[in-house]
């Protein structure tokens, strides 16, 4: 069995400091008296075996920044997240750096 990574094995890290994150879906929920499109984002603890979720209202960018903003709110800070390269994530990724420099 081959060593495990070192961003997995963190002794000192809180939780959800490196996180495995990714989309899923589309379910239908009840709002009103309609059924609407929504979408989910799973959050994979890469230390403990943790995994909280997050409701997306759409496939696009801003739906997933504005998830791992929540997401950082009740978690707090993550160091690094990994991901499969969907266009979505590819594009908040883009948009996160930015919004960096521009801190």
């Amino acid at each position: 069995m081959a060593d495990l990574p070192s961003d997995r094995i963190c002794p000192g890290d809180p939780p959800f400091t490196n996180t495995g994150g990714d989309c899923f879906g589309h379910f239908f929920v009840k709002q009103g008296r309609s059924r609407v499109k929504r979408w989910g984002a799973i959050f994979t603890c890469l230390i403990v075996q943790a995994i909280p979720l997050e409701v997306l209202s759409s496939m696009d960018q801003y739906s997933f920044v504005n998830a791992v903003r929540r997401f950082t709110a009740r978690r707090g800070a993550v160091k690094k997240i990994w991901s499969d390269n969907g266009t979505n994530l590819v594009a908040a990724d883009r948009e996160l750096k930015e919004a960096l420099q521009h801190f």
